[in-house]
């Protein structure tokens, strides 16, 4: 089963240290929740709907979801959260693959690939098959990695395949 969340307001997150006036310390912020923080959503809704407020619910189908008691957790497992969005479908996004850079100064993404050498091998080893291309066609200081992007999951699958990812499609 999939489960879409609509925040309502402006969401934030961040891990779990100390966060108290006086003390010197930082919160590292996260794009989203923590699972552990969606199990225990999940499990409280799934309680409060069919329990009664302060006491663990009798039905037996429940407590084989949710678990026996507050100590011991049921069947209900999940996997996520993901980054998505709801258009006629549900749209899931991944973080952008770490080959698909932007060149500096121009709007283009374009996928790194090596490049092959005849000689690749015959600097590092005896080996005598040729399995590590040598260069990048571009150089680092060309480029800009793209941190904080994503790409929806058609796109991601047109790049495992081997296909370009192509512009958003409506």
């Amino acid at each position: 089963m999939r489960i879409f969340i609509r925040p309502l307001d402006v969401q934030f997150y961040r891990d779990g240290r100390p966060f108290d006036a006086g003390i010197e310390s930082a919160g590292s912020s996260s794009l989203l929740p923590h699972p552990r923080t969606i199990y225990g959503a999940l499990r409280a809704c799934i309680l409060a709907r069919h329990s009664c407020w302060g006491g663990w619910p009798s039905d037996q189908a429940v407590k084989k979801v949710v678990g026996q008691s507050p100590f011991k957790f049921g069947s209900l497992a999940i996997k996520g959260p993901v980054l998505g969005r709801l258009r006629r479908d549900l749209e899931t996004f991944y973080p952008i693959p770490k080959d698909l850079v932007k060149l500096k100064d121009q709007d283009e993404i374009i996928q790194l690939a090596p490049k092959e050498s005849e000689h690749a091998l015959n600097k590092i080893s005896n080996l005598k098959y040729q399995l590590f291309p040598t260069t990048a066609e571009h150089h680092v200081e060309e480029i800009e990695e793209k941190e904080r992007y994503f790409i929806d999951h058609y796109n991601l699958y047109q790049y495992l395949s081997g296909r370009p990812p192509q512009r958003e499609r409506n």
